[in-house]
Order: structure tokens, then C-alpha cells, then sequence
């Protein structure tokens, strides 16, 4: 999942904390929340068990933290392996920029996994967004700005 639906239900949640109810997902689809929650909790943001959400002390930092946001997830990510496999992948493409099957592959192949080339492009999709919103991503990656002519 991208990090803007991360950014939102990791807010959801520690509102839903602090107003001592539930977390309101309206708005949400049900797959993009339970997505979002695995995510949070692969990042070390929640622990989930039947029936029950803890937030950690990173979820809550992240929410309450704005100008910090970014630094923050940047930590987390970095520590899971398909990120930091897929940031080193990133560090091959200084001058030419490839295309999402290409890098998705490639991270295939890293990580011996199985997935279907539809899964891998997906997959190099989300973590070139996360490497884009960390700044890890090579500039020839990065976002570039839209003039407001150019839509």
C-alpha cells in the first residue's frame, strides 16, 4: 500500500486513540484498511491480536509529529528487507530510468519469491513511492513537480 492511505489510517488511529472510541474508517475501503494495517503493523507501528489494536509509541510519534512524518516511516521502512533490497536496487539506476516490471523482477529475483510479473510491478509501484516520499530514491526516480498548466 502506498504511504498516503498509511498516513491516514495511522492518524485514524491515534485520533480514535485519544478520543478514547473507535477508529473511524468511513471512506475507506475495506481492503485498503486491512492493507494499511498490515503495513502498519509490518512496520512496527501497531501490533494487532483478535480483537485488539495497540498502538506503539512510533504510531503515535508519526501522528503527533507532522514536520517529522517523513523521518519517521523513513526508519521503519528501512528496516525491512524488501525495502532496503529495493532501495539498492534503486542505486543501479542513477542515469536511466526503468520501468515498474523491470524493477519489480529485479526485486524478485533478490528476494527468491514467486511472484507474478502483475504482483512484482505492483509491488515496485509501492516501495517507489515509499523511496520517493523517504527520499531514497535516485533524483532521476524522484517525483518532478506539475505546473499547473500541465494537466
Amino acid at each position: 500500500i502506498q504511504y498516503a492511505p498509511l498516513e491516514d489510517a495511522a492518524l485514524r488511529i491515534v485520533s480514535a486513540l485519544r478520543k478514547k472510541r473507535t477508529v473511524d474508517w468511513s471512506g475507506v475501503a475495506t481492503s485498503t484498511r486491512a492493507k494499511a494495517l498490515a503495513t502498519l503493523e509490518m512496520l512496527n507501528f501497531i501490533e494487532r491480536r483478535p480483537g485488539r489494536l495497540t498502538v506503539r509509541h512510533q504510531c503515535i510519534d508519526f501522528a503527533e509529529r507532522p514536520s517529522q512524518r517523513t523521518a519517521l516511516f523513513a526508519d521503519s521502512a528501512r528496516k525491512l528487507a524488501a525495502y532496503q533490497n529495493f532501495v539498492e536496487l534503486l542505486s543501479e539506476y542513477s542515469n536511466t530510468k526503468p520501468t515498474h516490471i523491470a524493477l519489480g523482477q529485479k526485486l524478485r529475483s533478490r528476494l527468491s519469491t514467486k511472484w507474478a510479473d502483475s504482483t512484482a510491478t505492483v509491488n515496485a509501484k509501492i516501495l517507489l513511492d515509499w523511496a520517493r516520499t523517504t527520499g531514497d530514491a535516485p533524483p532521476i526516480l524522484r517525483r518532478r513537480k506539475r505546473s499547473r498548466n500541465a494537466r
